[in-house]
Formats: structure tokens, sequence, C-alpha cells
């Protein structure tokens, strides 16, 4: 009955999560006790290039909330991301940006500054072209749900990371597949070579840990998947195992393509969910 419950709650659990992952419950954003920098950056998004397009913010004041709102785009220059203020308007004006999106931008975003320590205000919404923007999200992660919607407009994501794979192996090719050639090879090389995309890291941890390490770092990804599957199978009787083997196999994966949320994270789950599923707690 125990089983029954715990897996039952678990399958309810992640359809939730999915459900709401895939269809957001769109919030205001409600904004106070800012301290780092006195800004923040309200959202980003991608945009088509040589397009027009209005941006319109709602916002509610509540005290000391003389904002200014400035529409910037994020670009490259000599490898580096370069940030240029497209327009700024003051919280006292109207919320409103009109403007030709470039093909030199990456993405565009808005940011608040001048914010007080002080300051309390609400942004109800953002509307791109007369439809809403989402700005924060009930129940999943804003982050999260953010970059599962960007994920479908970065046209140029999948191709960039066959970019990174291929010259990853170029540079195995060029020093042996065996000695690692230290820490941040990768970034070395990109810098050396002038690459073609924005990112200074392969994108996998796979590839950083054979660039870095050597062949050895792959041999560790290899066994830590073998002795995992191993105890799973093991410990298969134990109820809470299976989920936790499904969350390690998630994490493994993710640490190979280096997907949605930062490496430490998923490194950080890796390892409890490693523990669990060995049965070393």
């Amino acid at each position: 009955m125990k089983k029954i419950i715990f897996y039952s709650f678990s399958l309810l659990f992640l359809c939730f999560i999915i459900y709401f992952s895939c269809n957001p419950v769109s919030i205001p954003l409600y904004v106070r006790n800012v301290a780092l920098d006195n800004e923040f950056i309200l959202s980003d998004f991608i945009l088509e290039n040589d397009s027009y397009y209005e941006v319109t913010i709602d916002m509610s004041s509540y005290s000391n909330s003389n904002v200014n709102f400035s529409l910037c785009k994020l670009y490259l220059s000599s490898l580096y991301p370069r940030e240029e203020v497209v327009a700024t308007v003051s919280s006292s004006e109207s919320l409103h940006f009109s403007f030709w999106a470039q093909d030199d931008a990456e993405y565009y975003y808005i940011k608040a500054s001048n914010v007080s320590p002080s300051a309390s205000f609400k942004i109800n919404s953002l509307q791109i072209n007369g439809n809403d923007y989402l700005i924060n999200s009930l129940f999943v992660p804003y982050a999260f749900v953010h970059q599962i919607d960007l994920i479908k407009y970065d046209k140029e994501s999948v191709s960039h990371r066959l970019w990174y794979y291929q010259d990853s192996l170029k540079i195995l090719k060029k020093n042996g597949f065996i000695v690692g050639q230290g820490v941040n090879t990768f970034k070395y090389y990109s810098l050396l070579d002038r690459s073609r995309y924005l990112e200074l890291d392969p994108h996998s941890y796979l590839f950083q840990l054979w660039l870095d390490v050597g062949v050895y770092g792959v041999i560790y990804i290899f066994l830590l998947s073998v002795i995992g599957i191993y105890y799973m199978l093991k410990n298969r009787k134990k109820f809470y195992i299976i989920p936790w083997f499904c969350i390690f196999l998630l994490c493994m994966i993710v640490l190979f393509f280096d997907c949605i949320f930062s490496l430490l994270f998923f490194k950080v789950i890796l390892i409890l969910s490693f523990i669990l599923v060995s049965d070393l707690s």
C-alpha cells in the first residue's frame, strides 16, 4: 500500500509539473527590496530580424517607484557579448517601446534601473505586438518555463551545439584523445582561433572532462552510469529506488548536453540521487 501511494503521488507530481511547464499560469511580478546594483532584468526575448515591434509594460506603483525601464539588446563584439541600450523610459511616462529588430542582436531584454531599496511596485503584464508575454508563472519556477519557451525560438541553438562538439573533436584529434590539456581547454582554443559563436565552453560536461582531464573523464562518466544501473537493479525492491534512478539518468543526460539549468545544480542532484540509488546513505 505504501508503494502504491508513493508511486501515485510521484506520478501525479510529475504530471503536474509537466502540465504547468507547457501551460504556465501567468501572474503579475511583484518587485521589492531590490539591493544588487539597484537594477534587474525584467525579461528577455528572441525576436525576428528586420521586423517591427512594439513593447508595452503595464505597471502599478506602490512606493518610491520612480523607476527607469530600458530596452536593451545583446550583441557580439570580438567574441564577447555587449549591451546596447536601444531606448529608455521613466515609470512616470508611457512605458512603451517601438523599434525594428536588428540582425546583429542575439536577443533583447527589458532592464529596470534606478530602483531604490524602498521601492515597491508590480508589473501587471508585458505585451509584445499586442500579445501578452510571460514575466512570472504560478506553480513552476519562471526561469524554468521561460527557458523552455526560448528553446522553441532559439533556432541556432542546436546547430551551435554541433559546432561546439565538432570543434571539441578537432581539439582532441590535434592533441590526442588520452591526456587532457588542463582547465578551460575549450575556452583557450576558442579565443585563440576566434571562434564563430558566443559561448566559450563546449556545452557538454562529457566533452569538457575529456578536453580538460583526458579520456579518464569519459571513463568516469561511463563507470558512474554502470554503477548506478547495477545498484538500481540490486536494490530494485526498495520502493524509492526507481524514481531516484530516473532522476539520476536525467541528470546524466543533462551533463552530456548542458541543457537548462546550471551544471552545479545538476551535479548536486546527481550526487544525491546516486547516493540514494546506491543505498550509501
